[in-house]
């Protein structure tokens, strides 16, 4: 829910005041997908003396017709992200306005969730988790995602801290799978991982994934070049001596240009969970087979025609 305001010299009308609110308001929706409604703006007008946006390295020149724009936000952009509201910013100003870009400065201030309030006396986006409405409201087709907390930390890969055929063992696999293989975007990476939790004959159960751990890799390839934010987060991890469950969350966007699974981008936001099995066959993952939240997974891609439960679904948050 981002927070924009806007301060300029005095002498607008009431009209272009409101075109240049609207022409922001586009870009936000365009670059940072906000909901419709999810719309805060302030306009400060100042008299001529009392703005002074100069600079002398740039060798930017301003008129009267300047405009600074503060907007405050969760931290939750990437710095592409950001640089793409830039230009958006831009272009919207340019067309519906006549504003030179020379004449756009902006800032963005990223907040933590203890710092909003949204009325009623609450810090509503203050707990861990807390779910955010996106394309419609809740309960009308609007999909409810939650906002994880940010780990500057990339999961590493350790060593295991048992032997092999313990429990702690298969515990540590299903991890090193989970929260470091498919955190990891470098095939190379990927392959130096691989090679030490799953076995080179890997039974694939999925029809979406070649069977064999090269099936695998291939795989893990396909998902960095859909959602290069991709981002798995792991709530559980269950082992016996020759099974290992895991429990967890992907989340991204899909930006990749050829899309997933037949799926066109449009910078989807995705968040699904699903369950993975395995056996453990001499000390490495053997034969998978998994579980996924299909329903929301589809309805967050933006496939359509699609049941109507299933759209109930993606409007409730989830329960883990």
């Amino acid at each position: 829910m981002p927070l924009l305001q806007f301060d300029l010299i005095e002498g607008r009308t009431e009209t272009e005041l409101k075109t240049l609110l609207d022409a922001a308001h586009r870009a936000m929706l365009a670059t940072f997908k906000v909901p419709e409604r999810d719309r805060f703006q302030i306009v400060h007008e100042h008299k001529r003396s009392q703005m002074i946006i100069e600079d002398r390295g740039l060798g930017i020149e301003r008129t009267d017709k300047v405009v600074v724009v503060q907007v405050t936000s969760r931290p939750q952009h990437e710095r592409l992200e950001k640089a793409a509201f830039y230009k958006n910013l831009c272009e919207e100003f340019e067309r519906a306005c006549g504003i030179s870009p020379s004449d756009v400065v902006v800032t963005i201030f990223d907040i933590s969730d203890d710092s909003w309030s949204l009325g009623l006396g609450r810090a509503q986006l203050m707990d861990l988790g807390s779910a955010t409405v996106t394309a419609g409201e809740a309960g009308t087709g609007g999909i409810i995602y939650t906002e994880f907390p940010k780990d500057a930390r990339k999961p590493i890969f350790t060593k295991p801290p048992a032997p092999v055929g313990t429990v702690e063992y298969n515990e540590w696999l299903g991890r090193m799978f989970n929260g470091v293989l498919f955190n990891e975007s470098s095939p190379e990476k990927q392959k130096e991982i691989a090679d030490q939790i799953v076995d080179e004959g890997y039974v694939q159960h999925n029809k979406l994934v070649e069977t064999g751990r090269e099936g695998l890799l291939a795989f893990a390839r396909y998902v960095f070049q859909a959602v290069p934010d991709t981002r798995f987060i792991v709530h559980d991890v269950f082992a016996t001596k020759d099974r290992v469950v895991t429990r967890w969350t992907w989340t991204g966007t899909l930006k990749g240009e050829d899309g997933f699974l037949g799926v066109a981008p449009k910078g989807q936001r995705i968040e699904f969970d699903g369950i993975d099995i395995w056996s453990v066959r001499n000390g490495k993952l053997y034969e998978h087979w998994d579980e996924f939240d299909w329903p929301r997974a589809l309805i967050e891609l933006g496939v359509s025609d699609l049941p109507k439960p299933f759209y109930g679904v993606a409007s409730q948050a989830y329960s883990r």
